[in-house]
């Protein structure tokens, strides 16, 4: 099931040009759980990419451990695109995925602190790498209940 908003304000938004440039600091490291997936780059992330990395990492991990699983953005930016063969003029496209932009330093996963530790690493790199960017795992420094 691909994520995407159930109601929206305007139904098409204009492309944000120019606007990936910077780091997002403010979500660098874990919040919530103990280890996170980092992006490195940044790019717009497709629904179809969060869902396909959520279910390799519930596959992955154990059942009783997956509501440690954490999903931090949420696709809500929409991409049209007009069919090919079709002439200038007569509006803007159909919607044709949704998706999300995201900045350099930004966590996409958490994953709680009952999970195993090589089994987080290794379950993480591994869905970072069905992204178009590069990612890599991290560790949140202190971890407080």
């Amino acid at each position: 099931m691909l994520l995407f908003p159930s109601k929206m304000k305007f139904k098409k938004y204009q492309k944000q040009r120019g606007r990936f440039k910077g780091i997002d600091v403010g979500y660098s490291f874990p919040k919530r759980g103990l280890f996170g997936l980092k992006i490195l780059n940044p790019h717009r992330i497709k629904s179809s990419h969060i869902e396909a990395m959520r279910r390799y990492i519930q596959r992955r991990i154990k059942k009783k451990m997956q509501e440690k699983l954490q999903v931090c953005i949420f696709p809500d930016l929409p991409a049209t695109r007009k069919s090919s063969g079709i002439r200038m003029g007569k509006g803007k496209g159909a919607i044709e995925y949704w998706c999300t932009p995201v900045f350099t330093g930004r966590i996409i996963f958490e994953l709680g602190k009952s999970v195993n530790k090589n089994d987080a690493f290794w379950t993480l790199s591994k869905a970072g790498l069905k992204l178009p960017i590069s990612s890599k795992v991290v560790i949140r420094k202190k971890f407080h209940n």
